[in-house]
């Protein structure tokens, strides 16, 4: 049997297909249970990481056979005695020292090989694995401060995390402390790469940063599930997400969410991106769900509340807020929509009520200020007698507030309000278009998206060579920004203007 058969794989020069063959044989001969066996498995082993450094950037291509023939005259020449002279010799052949220097080879391959044993086990026991004191405990063993054994346990360690990555965040900055791959990333980023999957590389980096990582620990409220599944999937619907994948995350985050249903990270996300594609009924359930594992979940709670705003259940609505403000009573938001539920109920006492409270915590929101002018706008409307009836504030009152601020006060605010990232947004890609407009024609650009329009509504301008299609959309572009930016102002002026 050759060595390749002993490994169950085909010849190949790829170390990391051999690695991996190897670890997976060890299961089956674990030195303590089947030292022959190990034995073989370790020599196999040996024998072909020797070819595959022999056989480095060669391009002939020899059976599994012949290349362990090949090695073997190499290392040891069949030779005959009747053609050998003692002075063919210099110094006896030390056969002593290289059986002792195999035995300690054997010995400390052995080690690494029972380390990595132990990580297997660790990892395979999910409440041990995301417990840090037991890979504590693992990485202080006497191997790790062996130097030599150490960097082969680094590149076998790697290797096996490639496949079986998923850990804590501290965990990874723990085994990170112990071999600082992230050194070797920065020395020689390409041979790392070499060692480990592109997907991998990134996602280590990922677990290093300061992001707070995802919690393990709920899973240990279930047994008997496959937790790698649910955490692929999981992980799979983040970097989905990430990507605006949509379909793709929401098919990730319904199977995790079947394997266990009760990760509550998982459902804030997957009600998010329900509530964004304005499935309402479908949200409104993952957030009751969430609320049941944690009736205390103030954003599953203003969530919620926000979704029956929005199909116009005001009142339940109201009730939704009314325990969000019980438990934290300058919960901003939550005082936001609660002003707004009133406000198209027609309660625009209490509407107004409210939003004055939010206005001596926030002065300048924008939102506050909209509704106030509205309100007060339909007060001082009213007659008399439904000012009397409805027990609106005094018109003085009324007066005062819609005046507001002097003059400069108004336009401080008013710059102040423009100053914001969607109208700096905006401006920016006005700026990018009009560029582009001069980039494609010689004259103003701003002259050039006035007079398009006007040429093309009566006729004195067609589109062809001389007014290619790409030039009509980039004006297209300017005006629909344009009509964006006028929109956004108009609201601030409404705003300020009380």
């Amino acid at each position: 049997m050759t060595s390749w058969e002993i490994l169950g794989i085909e010849p190949t020069d790829n170390s990391s297909i051999i690695k991996k063959a190897y670890a997976k044989k060890l299961k089956v001969h674990h030195p303590e249970d089947d030292p022959e066996g190990y034995q073989r498995l370790r020599e196999a082993f040996d024998k072909v990481m020797k070819q595959q450094k022999v056989m480095a950037g060669s391009k002939m291509k020899q059976s599994a056979e012949e290349q362990e023939v090949a090695i073997e005259k190499i290392a040891f020449p069949e030779e005959n005695p009747e053609q050998i002279t003692d002075g063919d010799f210099t110094q006896p052949f030390p056969f002593v020292e290289v059986n002792h220097l195999a035995d300690d080879f054997h010995k400390k391959e052995a080690m690494v090989d029972e380390f990595m044993s132990k990580v297997e086990a660790l990892y395979h026991d999910f409440p041990s694995r995301i417990k840090i004191d037991h890979w504590v405990e693992l990485l202080n063993s006497d191997v790790i401060w062996n130097l030599e054994l150490k960097r082969k346990l680094s590149s076998r360690l790697l290797d096996f995390v490639v496949e079986h990555h998923y850990l804590p965040k501290n965990i990874w900055q723990l085994l990170e402390n112990s071999f600082q791959w992230k050194d070797e990333i920065q020395v020689n980023e390409r041979a790392f790469q070499e060692q480990v999957s592109e997907t991998f590389f990134i996602y280590y980096k990922k677990q290093l940063d300061d992001r707070p990582g995802f919690d393990y620990h709920i899973l240990l409220e279930v047994e008997d599930i496959d937790y790698d599944s649910f955490l692929r999937y999981r992980e799979e619907a983040i970097d989905a997400l990430s990507t605006n994948k949509m379909t793709k995350a929401e098919d990730c985050l319904h199977k995790a969410l079947t394997i266990f249903a009760s990760d509550s990270d998982l459902l804030r996300i997957y009600g998010d991106l329900l509530f964004r594609s304005n499935r309402f009924e479908a949200a409104s359930q993952v957030f009751s769900q969430k609320l049941q594992l944690n009736w205390k979940d103030l954003e599953a709670r203003f969530s919620l509340a926000e979704i029956l705003h929005k199909t116009n259940q005001l009142d339940e609505s109201i009730q939704q807020c009314e325990k969000i403000l019980s438990m934290e009573s300058d919960y901003l938001n939550a005082l936001i929509l609660q002003g707004k539920n009133y406000f198209y109920k027609g309660d625009l006492n209490r509407s107004r009520e409210i939003f004055k409270q939010v206005q001596e915590m926030e002065p300048n929101d924008l939102d506050v200020v909209t509704y106030l002018a509205k309100i007060h706008g339909i007060m001082y409307k009213e007659t008399s007698e439904q000012r009397r009836k409805n027990k609106r504030p005094h018109l003085r009152v009324l007066q005062k507030e819609l005046v507001g601020s002097s003059s400069v006060s108004k336009i401080t605010i008013f710059l102040g309000y423009l100053i914001r990232i969607r109208i700096i947004m905006l401006v920016v890609l006005a700026i990018i278009a009009l560029n582009k407009l001069g980039e494609l024609f010689e004259l103003n650009p701003i002259l050039m998206a006035m007079f398009i329009p006007i040429g093309l509504i009566i006729g004195a301008v067609q589109i062809d060579s001389t007014l290619p299609l790409n030039v009509l959309l980039w004006v297209g572009l300017l005006y629909i920004i344009l009509f964006f930016m006028i929109k956004e102002v108009i609201k601030i002026h409404r705003a300020v203007r009380y």
